[in-house]
């Protein structure tokens, strides 16, 4: 889908996938059998612990991406935003 447009945003498109899915059952990125925990900005990819670990700690620079921990909390548009 984000293929055939022409203003594709893969990041979005991520992210309303992850919206549609329980965030327990949501697969590594990488491995694709381990549980997300971890959002690295740089590679723009969904991580498990052990992908995470595997790939930012290869070298110095991957070990400067900023990662962010994947929590199961949901987020709401404030009242009268559009969600188009």
């Amino acid at each position: 889908r984000c293929v055939t447009t022409r203003k594709c945003n893969p990041s979005r498109e991520r992210a309303i996938e992850i919206t549609q899915q329980d965030a327990k059952e949501m697969p590594c990125d990488i491995c694709k059998s381990n549980p997300v925990s971890v959002v690295c900005l740089e590679d723009r990819a969904f991580l498990c612990t052990d992908c995470d670990l595997k790939i930012h700690s290869a070298n110095d620079f991957a070990g400067h991406h900023q990662r962010f921990a994947f929590t199961n909390a949901k987020m709401a548009l404030p009242e009268g935003v559009s969600k188009e």
